[in-house]
């Protein structure tokens, strides 16, 4: 594939991860109400000012690379949010909400990872390693908040939910 074909695919995974981001700092207060469990709010009101970082890393990455930023729809983004949605709302109150607003997360963290993971694979075959570090950084966050969200569900909020439900 040419450099030039390539950057158009970088711009396009980079104007996704914007949306996404956008995304999140747009539910995060509805995200971060849902929740019963102090550490798993506290999480989500801490993702909404790692995505705002995230997205200033991003806008860096767009005046390195001089590729310009463009609103897009992002099917995959909306049907992740849309699904998480049905998903939280469909469940009880309490921990079994608490695992489904994990679950949610987490499938938009993992859409996530696949994108920034690619974007820095192709900012770097494009020539761009600065803008390759900016992205290996957001992704490195996003591996550690997937962690630690699997941590906290498997340790206690699905066994939790699990007696809730029973």
């Amino acid at each position: 594939m040419e450099t030039v074909e390539l950057k158009k695919v970088l711009c396009t995974l980079l104007c996704d991860a914007y949306k996404a981001e956008e995304n999140i700092i747009a539910k995060a207060n509805d995200m971060t109400n849902a929740a019963k469990n102090g550490e798993i709010a506290s999480i989500f009101k801490a993702h909404e000012l790692t995505a705002k970082n995230q997205l200033n890393r991003l806008e860096r990455a767009f005046e390195i690379t001089d590729l310009k930023r463009k609103d897009v729809d992002s099917p995959i983004v909306e049907a992740i949010c849309g699904e998480g949605k049905v998903l939280v709302e469909g469940a009880k109150e309490g921990p079994v909400r608490d695992a489904a607003l994990i679950i949610a997360l987490q499938r938009k963290i993992h859409n996530e990872i696949a994108t920034y993971g690619s974007a820095v694979a192709l900012a770097d075959a494009c020539g761009y390693p600065e803008a390759a570090a900016l992205l290996k950084e957001t992704l490195d966050e996003e591996y550690t908040l997937d962690k630690k969200l699997t941590e906290i569900a498997t340790s206690y909020i699905n066994t939790t939910a699990d007696r809730q439900a029973a």
